[in-house]
């Protein structure tokens, strides 16, 4: 099943997250409005959940075996890197970004989205992340009873947000090992993913209010802590899985519908998500809290909402040309001479 009302819930995360950093970029003072927009970095929580829910979902019409395994991780890693490696060109290309090392080794590791990679692109550290998903999942592919060793990494990343919470000193974990809050959230997703049809239409209705009032209330004070672990992941990852399994639950029973145009939002949504900083840094002037743009809440608005428009044909004229044609001549014909 396709669901709307997660490309919904991409727009929403890919909007906040670039008003997150508009925010920042301006420095503008607190006050009720840039208030709303403190947690906006909370946008890539709900993206690694929703990306559980899809990764898991999507596994399940391919075949087991090291085709399946191939198949999987091929349109998957089709997904993320050709839209990449043609924006950082442009980008880097037109003088907008700068590439941090000319090392052969670094400049691979960024090309190639690979571990500790020197972002060019700002919002990329998370994409090593979902590439890791990926290989996590494709396991999964590869043999069904690899599952126990996913829940087993489960509960590794339970375990370190416990660790965390307790502040153990006796062990010492990594906090961007990929065990840490993000596994624990991408998980999460799997679990929804799994959980959502069998939810009562009243329980999912509960826990749709619930999520957005948890993932969107203007927690004053507590933003600057929960940036790492473990609060992070116990307050916008659960809010953002409770969010989703409440509105997908309604979507499977037919209680909501969403909009073309919101869906398109969603479309667009990795398109913006790797836009909106080097296109803010290079057509806003040097932040500077004593502008008029400091006091601008209705341009930094607009700014946000011009970046999303701008997607949408990126995203139709780029990005999905792209991804249709590589699909359909590299997996497509395999995927469905391998269906079972």
């Amino acid at each position: 099943m396709q669901f709307k009302s997660i490309q919904l819930l991409r727009a929403i995360a890919a909007l906040y997250v670039a008003l997150y950093h508009l925010t920042d970029w301006w420095k503008l003072k607190s006050d009720v409005f840039t208030n709303l927009f403190r947690n906006g970095y909370s946008g890539v929580d709900l993206f690694f959940v929703i990306s559980g829910f899809v990764v898991f979902q999507s596994a399940q019409k391919f075949p087991q075996g090291w085709r399946g395994f191939l198949l999987f991780m091929g349109k998957r890693l089709t997904r993320i890197y050709p839209i990449y490696w043609l924006l950082l060109v442009i980008f880097v290309g037109a003088g907008i970004l700068e590439v941090p090392s000319t090392a052969w080794w670094e400049v691979c590791k960024s090309f190639l989205l690979l571990p500790r990679h020197k972002t060019i692109i700002g919002t990329t550290w998370t994409l090593q992340y979902e590439i890791y998903f990926y290989g996590l999942i494709a396991l999964y592919v590869f043999n069904k009873k690899l599952r126990f060793a996913l829940a087993g990494l489960f509960a590794l990343s339970l375990f370190a947000l416990v660790v965390s919470w307790l502040n153990i000193q006796d062990i010492h974990l990594p906090s961007r090992a990929f065990f840490d809050q993000f596994v624990f959230e991408f998980f999460l997703g799997v679990i929804v993913c799994q959980l959502y049809s069998k939810i009562p239409f009243w329980l999912a209705l509960m826990m749709t209010a619930t999520g957005l009032v948890l993932f969107f209330y203007p927690w004053h004070g507590i933003p600057d802590a929960w940036q790492g672990l473990p609060a992070r992941a116990a307050g916008f990852g659960l809010s953002s899985a409770i969010l989703l399994a409440g509105l997908t639950n309604m979507e499977y029973r037919e209680k909501i519908s969403v909009p073309r145009l919101i869906v398109l939002s969603g479309d667009a949504s990795y398109c913006l998500y790797l836009m909106h900083g080097p296109l803010a840094w290079w057509l806003l002037p040097y932040p500077d809290p004593s502008s008029h743009l400091a006091a601008s809440r209705g341009l930094l608005f607009l700014f946000a909402v011009s970046l999303t428009a701008l997607a949408m044909p990126v995203h139709l004229y780029i990005e999905k040309p792209i991804l249709n044609y590589l699909n359909a001549r590299l997996w497509g014909k395999r995927i469905a001479a391998n269906k079972p």
